[in-house]
């Protein structure tokens, strides 16, 4: 079993991004695949830095997919607990993972 976990965040003070439309996209596209009963997937909508050493270890996934905001240097926009944006760095992300 392929387990993928789809992110998303959104914050107030963001353009506005249709991320419910997008994991349903994902996963309509995934059931016309051969291998669809082979791969789960969790998704986490309004993601905070915060929650992501937790939803990584819950589910373990093989591949991880975010949909959101980002920065020209890389920076990636989560959803602070304000529910505003809030800048992850590359490092930190990859110390995370």
């Amino acid at each position: 079993m392929t387990h993928l976990l789809f992110l998303a965040a959104n914050g107030r003070n963001t353009t506005r991004l249709r991320l419910a439309a997008e994991v349903r996209d994902v996963k309509a596209e995934i059931q016309k695949t051969p291998a669809a009963t082979s791969i789960r997937i969790e998704d986490n909508l309004a993601v905070r830095p915060s929650d992501l050493q937790a939803v990584l270890l819950r589910f373990a996934p093989h591949l991880v997919h975010f949909s959101g905001h980002g920065t020209a240097v890389g920076d990636t926009a989560f959803q602070g607990d304000d529910g505003k944006k809030h800048l992850v760095d590359p490092q930190t992300l990859q110390a995370l993972f």
